[in-house]
């Protein structure tokens, strides 16, 4: 139910959902000529917000109040004294033919990487985070740990197999993490994602310092290309309102 709910708020699902309600108000013979301007008007309103959402340039001012964490500095890591790395996941590729088993998808492999990183550099245990979104399927944690050996030789500490989403990678991450007695961490996910991620760890009382990856606001493109419409654009443009309406979501959980 939650996924069907998605389709239909989140873009293109929800200027689909115009254009056919306006089609259907538009298609029929009977209608009052007040209906018909309605069906007009979600017709107008459904394809102006695809386009407006396909825009570069509406991505880039949508992902300006996500991307609030700047990369992470030597200093800072230095002035934290952080006890671990935790690497949250992103999606797993299951049954990548290529592979003959399941891999890290490009988000989950971009954070993976990164978190190898900081790892060689400060030389901090490492908890991967991530359970299986579905029944019966390999906890994500668990796929991420043996991309982490297979391809960087690197072996986590902690693997968090429970979660299915941001708000229960924090919750059983700090418990896992209240086991061995740590409080502070580096945290890395997506850039995008830091400031839910952030926000639902503090409330499980874990201190964070972000470690941010996969920056959107960080590509360069010409001015023309931010005027033109894209399918990548509309995908983000639903990944920021995703997020947005997480952020939104978490705050309710933290003060119910």
């Amino acid at each position: 139910m939650r996924m069907l709910i998605k389709a239909l708020i989140l873009p293109p699902g929800l200027q689909l959902l115009m254009l056919a309600v306006g089609l259907v108000l538009m298609a029929k013979s009977s209608a009052s000529l007040r209906l018909k301007r309605l069906g007009y008007g979600f017709i107008l309103g459904g394809f102006l917000s695809m386009l407006f959402f396909s825009l570069p340039v509406s991505v880039v001012a949508l992902f300006e109040g996500l991307e609030i964490y700047p990369p992470v500095t030597d200093a800072q890591v230095e002035e934290f004294k952080g006890q671990a790395i935790v690497v949250l996941s992103g999606g797993i590729a299951r049954g990548a033919p290529e592979w003959g088993r399941d891999v890290s998808a490009s988000h989950t492999a971009l954070r993976l990487r990164y978190g190898v990183k900081l790892y060689r550099q400060y030389q901090l245990p490492l908890l991967l985070s991530g359970g299986a979104v579905y029944a019966g399927a390999v906890p994500e944690a668990e796929v991420m740990g043996r991309d982490l050996s297979s391809d960087f030789q690197v072996s986590a500490e902690w693997l968090e197999v429970s979660s299915r989403n941001t708000w229960e990678n924090a919750q059983y991450s700090a418990e896992l993490l209240a086991q061995q007695n740590i409080k502070r961490v580096i945290l890395v996910t997506d850039a995008w994602h830091m400031r839910r991620a952030v926000g639902a760890f503090e409330h499980f009382g874990v201190e964070v310092l972000p470690a941010p990856t996969g920056f959107k606001q960080g590509n360069k493109i010409s001015f023309v290309r931010h005027l033109l419409p894209s399918s990548s654009s509309l995908s983000d443009a639903r990944m920021g309102l995703h997020e947005y309406g997480g952020l939104i979501y978490y705050w309710w959980l933290a003060n119910d």
